[in-house]
């Protein structure tokens, strides 16, 4: 027999030819595995390919073409019948290569947990994560100091992929200020965190307030995060901490520093910013009048 192999778009149409075996002898009347390997990007997969095999019977005469048959498997061929296989074509030797960036698409995040499906990598000091030898559709999604920083969403891999990540990971502006809301306190460390428990392991920016009482953090993640200020550099006197909600980009937040007032004399590193006004020094000629009133 001659056997031909093709692959077909979903439908049956789009026929390709993958390559035709002359002459050869099939005898088995059992079914039988037989295994064809195809290499190379010149056949053109595409998404729900599937394959089309002929059997043409030799020496059949003109009418030869009036006997494909295609084989599914199931016993369902019949001569002239064009039975398609019911086995999707999948792809293996993909590659996927993801890189993780802030909303603004300024930053390329290091450090994220990206998924692909339930295997994980870490972007690299780049923002990357790649894959090698994958295909199909995978769900991807990233989590970034344990916050998921984006929706899943499929990477349909019919041939190599290279995508950019726009994660919801964000620049903010903290503000801190006195119980009394009048003024702001300068050279505070403010940091926020990913859970009450403070400490380096759950710390995720921080930073010293200027003379505005602002500080400015880049590349934090979406989500309810815990913010503490502290009037010592070295974390030593906690001012104030609170918990808030990082939903936008830009978005600005403010403490108020009212745990430990009262009871804890604040170093020099924290300044109340406050106006007044200075009388100036009477002249000589004044002094002589106020005291001749007087007498």
């Amino acid at each position: 027999m001659d056997v031909r192999l093709d692959l077909t778009s979903s439908g049956g149409g789009n026929i390709r030819s993958i390559g035709a075996f002359i002459g050869k002898t099939i005898n088995a009347l059992t079914p039988t595995l037989y295994t064809i390997s195809i290499t190379g990007s010149w056949i053109g997969l595409q998404t729900n390919d599937r394959f089309r095999l002929t059997l043409l019977p030799e020496g059949g005469g003109a009418n030869d073409s009036h006997m494909n048959i295609i084989y599914d498997g199931y016993g369902s061929e019949a001569v002239g019948s064009e039975t398609r296989l019911s086995t999707t074509v999948s792809f293996t030797n993909c590659s996927l290569n993801l890189r993780v960036r802030n909303w603004s698409l300024t930053d390329t995040i290091p450090g994220a947990m990206v998924y692909k499906d339930s295997q994980i990598q870490v972007s690299s000091s780049n923002g990357w994560a790649n894959w090698t030898s994958v295909g199909g559709i995978v769900q991807i999604k990233v989590q970034y100091f344990g916050y998921w920083v984006n929706g899943t969403f499929p990477v349909t891999l019919d041939s190599n992929k290279t995508l950019d990540i726009r994660a919801n990971i964000y620049n903010i502006t903290v503000t801190v200020r006195p119980a009394n809301q009048e003024g702001v306190l300068q050279s505070v460390n403010v940091t926020a965190y990913n859970s009450t428990q403070y400490g380096s392991s759950s710390r995720i920016a921080t930073g010293i307030t200027d003379a505005n009482g602002r500080v400015s953090f880049q590349d934090v993640p979406n989500g309810t995060m815990f913010f503490a200020s502290y009037a010592k550099l070295d974390y030593s006197i906690l001012i104030s901490e609170s918990s808030q909600t990082v939903s936008s980009n830009g978005q600005s937040i403010s403490l108020i520093a009212d745990q430990n007032a009262g009871t804890t004399t604040l170093p020099w590193e924290v300044f109340f910013i406050a106006s007044f006004v200075l009388a100036p020094k009477p002249t000589t000629p004044d002094i002589a009048a106020k005291r001749k009133t007087e007498t």
